[in-house]
């Protein structure tokens, strides 16, 4: 029941965007199979004006959506589930480090606790190595979706259905870009909480160890990355606001019309009407 709890927020955005393309569908049809078509030929526009309609390449193109609509539902969910897994390992290294804060320890147990780190760092390297690409594409993704969906929520010229899927989708991929980079920031966030401790060691029982283990604490970058081109820390998210904010303002300045091709009903409709292959 938990997961199906935790299910809801997703198949819901899915079931909106599928009414959404059914409510513009039925707008253009006479019904019936023609309903169908038109749903088809609404979702895979950018497809069918290249190689055009056939009943083959609407099966082949719902299948590729339906498998692009899983990843990209939870891609985000898979990213968070190991930033989890890898901040709650620093977590519990940096909770035995806070029992003997301000404590005289042997040299042994410093060099202990920095080779656990030191495990944990290479840890942190490999799993980045073979998910940093779809760190990359979750947040490429998140972020075209959300201007996409902020260029569409600017429209006035909407119906109900369409009003509440652009505002409820837009409002929820921002919270779920937000989820999904505030835990991956746990992991480099986990990884310099170490330093407090550290900080703290007495001056006489400061050791080569301790030394060590702050250097590399405090020059190491531990976190996942998008492919390398970019570390996912807290400042990620304002990286991100600053390009929503940016492409806001050039669609203020450049103004959005009710009558513009993409969002123009009747346009739509008396292209597809039009379509040779239809």
């Amino acid at each position: 029941m938990e997961h199906v709890k935790n299910l809801l927020p997703v198949n819901v955005e899915y079931l909106l965007s599928n009414a959404n393309r059914m409510y513009i569908a039925s707008q253009c049809s006479t019904g019936g199979f023609d309903l169908v078509r038109r749903y088809i030929m609404v979702t895979h526009r950018h497809v069918f004006e290249v190689v055009g309609y056939s009943s083959g390449m609407a099966v082949f193109t719902a299948v590729v959506s339906i498998i692009a609509s899983f990843y990209w539902s939870y891609a985000d969910v898979f990213v968070m589930l190991i930033s989890i897994a890898l901040a709650s390992r620093f977590k519990l290294l940096n909770s035995c480090l806070k029992k003997v804060k301000g404590k005289m320890m042997p040299e042994g147990f410093w060099r202990s606790v920095r080779e656990d780190y030191n495990d944990l760092s290479h840890l942190t390297s490999c799993v980045d190595s073979r998910v940093s690409s779809i760190v990359l594409l979750c947040f490429a993704t998140n972020l075209f979706y959300i201007c996409q969906q902020l260029l569409n929520s600017m429209n006035n010229s909407v119906s109900t259905i369409q009003a509440t899927y652009f505002y409820l989708s837009f409002g929820y991929l921002l919270l779920r870009t937000m989820a999904m980079a505030l835990s991956a920031a746990s992991i480099y966030d986990e990884s310099r909480a170490a330093k407090d401790v550290l900080y703290a060691v007495p001056a006489h029982n400061y050791q080569v160890e301790v030394h060590r283990f702050l250097v590399q604490v405090s020059t190491d970058n531990i976190s996942l990355t998008g492919l390398n081109f970019f570390p996912v820390t807290r400042t990620v998210l304002l990286t991100l606001a600053g390009t929503i904010v940016t492409y806001e303002i050039v669609l203020v300045q450049f103004g959005t019309t009710s009558d513009s091709s993409a969002s123009n009903m009747t346009a739509l409709c008396l292209d597809m009407t039009t379509d040779p292959y239809l």
